[in-house]
């Protein structure tokens, strides 16, 4: 995709994941029969599709965020270094899918930043591995750029989150050009032919604190998220941490710390994330502090425990989007929980701890697990919506059964 946004200091044109049209290579795939979508692909891009046996497959799994996301295992991974290279990888894959639906199967990653297995990988199908298009698919690499311009983007905490996931949603986009399922390239804005689909788009140093602050934090974070406080050009994230240790507050200038966070945040573990969001009220945070406190018992026993509650502030709402939220709500909350164990066998313990803890419509979708019904949070007008762009630009389900991971619009 690539994105315009508006900043403080004019237009700034960031061209993350761009998806074109047109295979440049001869091969005709209507020709090949008795193949493999693997097989196919390999033809279509030669020197760009690796195979379990091969280093360019491993390392792409070894970047993987989360271990239950490096143990999946893909029949082969396309590695495009062009837009021409994406659209060729759809193009084949929805030819493969039109004659073998069962078998073509695919997920696209941009950072690899999903905790649960089938988000952005899956087992015996195409991965198709963004990080090789140009130097903006990860924050860090875009930040980079942004910083001495007096610019900065939506994006997550962590230099190697992908740009990809978070911009969905961001009201500061001004545009998307995106590949359709059919391979056709479009430009989707707020006007022209496209709105539909601008709409269905636009849906997602630290200092640490001593617990005994705790009091004087919350506060500070209300304070912060009173609408007639609100500053478009500062943004604050609280977070509050239990580990084997105890529990810590941290406290994010988000400006110069992606980097950093990422030494405290390191791939390879079990993870799981998991969010609600609500309107500001100056009560709700110390009680949900409390109850934070009261459900670590729960995860006590989990080897290598991080379990940590996120306070996020959204973005000043608009009406601009898909998500279903009240713009007289003036102030949105996204609560997360973040957690990262050693084993696998923690699972569900884990999980039951997370379900134990939240309850509520609208979930974050970056933030989402596998078992919350995140569409259905947006309302039913909204998905309904959103179901009907999907059925305009994808009529035969391309992105909703052949890419089964994430979350769908339809069961």
């Amino acid at each position: 995709m690539a994105f315009l946004l508006q900043g403080s200091a004019g237009l700034v044109v960031l061209s993350f994941l761009v998806f074109a049209t047109s295979i440049a290579q001869t091969t005709k795939i209507t020709d090949i029969t008795n193949s493999t979508d693997c097989s196919i692909l390999s033809l279509v891009l030669p020197r760009k599709v690796a195979f379990p046996n091969d280093a360019k497959y491993t390392a792409s799994l070894s970047s993987y965020y989360s271990a239950q996301g490096q143990l999946t295992k893909p029949a082969c991974i396309v590695i495009p270094t062009s837009a021409n290279d994406v659209s060729s990888a759809i193009k084949a894959l929805a030819a493969f899918y039109a004659t073998s639906p069962s078998c073509a199967t695919f997920e696209i990653r941009s950072g690899g930043r999903a905790p649960f297995a089938g988000a952005v990988d899956i087992a015996g199908g195409v991965t198709i591995d963004l990080r090789n298009l140009n130097t903006w698919c990860l924050l860090g690499q875009c930040l980079r750029i942004l910083n001495p311009l007096k610019l900065t983007i939506n994006g997550g905490r962590g230099a190697n989150i992908g740009v990809g996931g978070f911009i969905l949603g961001a009201n500061q986009v001004v545009g998307f050009e995106i590949v359709l399922a059919n391979g056709k390239i479009v430009y989707a804005q707020a006007t022209g032919h496209n709105v539909d689909l601008f709409i269905a788009l636009k849906s997602g140093g630290f200092i640490v604190y001593p617990i005994t602050e705790i009091s004087k934090l919350l506060a500070a974070f209300s304070n912060f998220m009173t609408p007639t406080n609100s500053d478009p050009y500062a943004d604050i994230i609280l977070a509050v941490g239990y580990t084997s240790a105890g529990i810590n507050t941290v406290n994010f200038d988000i400006s110069n710390i992606t980097a950093e966070i990422d030494t405290n945040n390191l791939p390879g573990f079990c993870k799981l994330y998991m969010s609600i969001s609500f309107a500001h009220s100056r009560s709700i945070y110390a009680k949900i502090y409390t109850l934070f406190t009261t459900s670590t018992s729960q995860v006590a026993s989990v080897l290598g425990i991080n379990y940590f509650l996120i306070y996020h502030p959204s973005p000043a709402l608009t009406g601009q989007n898909i998500l279903g939220h009240n713009p007289a709500d003036k102030s949105l909350v996204i609560l997360q929980l973040s957690i990262s164990y050693t084993n696998a066998t923690d699972d569900n313990k884990v999980a039951y701890a997370a379900k134990s803890f939240f309850a509520n419509e609208f979930i974050y979708l970056n933030y989402g697990a596998p078992f919350q019904d995140l569409i259905s949070g947006y309302g039913a007008a909204n998905k309904a919506k959103l179901q009907a762009a999907s059925k305009k630009y994808d009529p035969v389900g391309l992105f909703q059964k052949a890419a089964p991971g994430g979350f769908k619009l339809f069961p």
